[in-house]
């Protein structure tokens, strides 16, 4: 098996975030030239419909139970120190688990789908049953999309961006410009949605090959290990925690929309939070790479991985603050020229809001995924579970009173609270005396 130098070259990680970058930003021109049609062909109440299902595609992937995320930290560490010989078991017992927890929830989301699309959604009764048969179609894309999870960490952990990038932009891509094949054809949710499915079967195929390629043993790798499979599941489960819960608080504030106020109005505020949210790529591409990265050196190289956080901290303000500003200068302009007066009044001081809201998220990045990959997901957890009760105490009356554009405050409110926290506690850690603390520890196999 290729093993990558260590600690991580400068040169290696930031060709790699680059990769990811466009990987997750190219798709960004796609959802430009398709919100658009998309919105004057549906109508507002079935895009907003499609702008809930784009939030559950986004989500589907907490359903891996952590094993995903995991799964990266656990090869990149084994890869950072140079033992390997655990990795066959590892890997066969995570995918496995990762293809059972696909098909149960998969079968759960389908018997749901009436509840959630008649009593669960604040909808017209024309859209009930067209909700119902999309989200019955896209149950049935989470056999895949989980044990996708898992091929894409491995690829994360041996640093093999240029493939991840190479399946991630047509999937993109498909996700926002595929709607748009099947209109010409029909207008139904049913149909639109089907297509979401169909990108995410042939990124499943595509990571498959991509790690048989890679790792040319994983074919033979059947074994069941019950320690590592434990191992996985234990550290996994922590990160299930924020990996629901941070999804959730999220997009928590379209379903409240959707049950508080018009469904025309998750439209108008869906649609500038996918479009400011974007800012949030340039953290992702980042903290992609620089997982594996933490993982791997935190042990071994803690200077390396102590400089890699600040680095990374640094490269994050100087990048979003332009683009943050951009965004609130022109927001009510661009948006008019691109979706019309009416719709550029109801969403440009959400767009505004937005693009605060990214700079403080993206920078309270490095922090998460340090605590992360130093194995310490149970603090990150119990901060997200802190974070949801507090959450809601002001999104709801905020919402009430003052519309989308309170809900968008109180999203604000949350993501600065979030990044104080979770800065406090990674610089705690990465300190030489936590770093010290860190290496003391016997045996601790990046377990909470």
């Amino acid at each position: 098996m290729q093993q990558e130098p260590h600690p991580l070259p400068g040169g290696l990680w930031k060709r790699n975030a680059l990769l990811n970058l466009a990987g997750l930003g190219l798709p960004l021109c796609a959802a430009l030239v398709a919100v658009p049609i998309l919105l004057r062909a549906l109508g507002q109440d079935r895009f907003g419909v499609l702008t809930l299902a784009w939030a559950l595609v986004s989500y589907f992937g907490v359903f891996d139970l952590g094993l995903g995320r995991a799964l990266t930290k656990l090869v990149a560490e084994r890869i950072g120190s140079r033992d390997e010989q655990e990795l066959p078991g590892l890997i066969s017992s995570s995918l496995t688990w990762l293809v059972l927890l696909g098909l149960g929830t998969g079968a759960l989301l389908y018997g749901a789908a009436p509840w959630i699309a008649t009593r669960g959604l604040s909808l017209p009764s024309h859209l009930h049953q067209e909700t119902r048969e999309g989200l019955r179609i896209l149950a049935l894309s989470l056999p895949v999309v989980l044990p996708s999870t898992g091929l894409r960490g491995l690829l994360e952990a041996h640093q093999k961006f240029a493939r991840i990038t190479a399946i991630r932009i047509p999937m993109g891509v498909l996700a926002f410009a595929g709607p748009l094949i099947v209109l010409p054809y029909s207008s139904r949710l049913a149909a639109v949605l089907a297509v979401l499915v169909v990108a995410r079967i042939v990124g499943f195929v595509a990571y498959l090959f991509s790690c048989r390629h890679w790792l040319p043993r994983l074919p033979q790798w059947t074994s069941w290990n019950r320690s590592l499979s434990l191992q996985a599941l234990h550290l996994g489960g922590w990160m299930t925690v924020s990996n629901l819960v941070s999804p959730l608080l999220l997009y928590l504030d379209r379903f409240v929309i959707a049950a508080l106020l018009p469904v025309a109005a998750v439209a108008f505020y869906a649609t500038p939070f996918e479009v400011v949210s974007r800012l949030g790529i340039v953290p992702a591409a980042l903290m992609g790479v620089l997982f594996p990265a933490f993982s791997s050196t935190l042990a071994t190289a803690p200077g390396e991985a102590r400089r890699l956080y600040h680095r990374s901290q640094q490269i994050l303000l100087v990048a979003l603050l332009p683009l943050a500003a951009l965004v609130v200068i022109f927001a009510r302009p661009a948006l008019t020229l691109w979706l019309g007066e009416e719709f550029a009044q109801a969403s440009y001081r959400v767009a505004q809001i937005f693009a605060v809201s990214a700079v403080v998220h993206g920078l309270a990045q490095p922090s998460f995924h340090l605590l992360q990959a130093a194995g310490r997901p149970k603090t990150t957890a119990l901060l997200h579970l802190l974070e949801a009760p507090l959450y809601l105490l002001y999104l709801l009356p905020l919402t009430l009173h003052f519309g989308i554009v309170g809900t968008a405050t109180a999203a604000l409110l949350r993501v600065t609270f979030s990044c104080l926290a979770l800065s406090f506690l990674a610089r705690r850690i990465i300190s030489p005396r936590g770093l010290a603390a860190e290496a003391n520890q016997p045996g601790s196999g990046g377990l909470p």
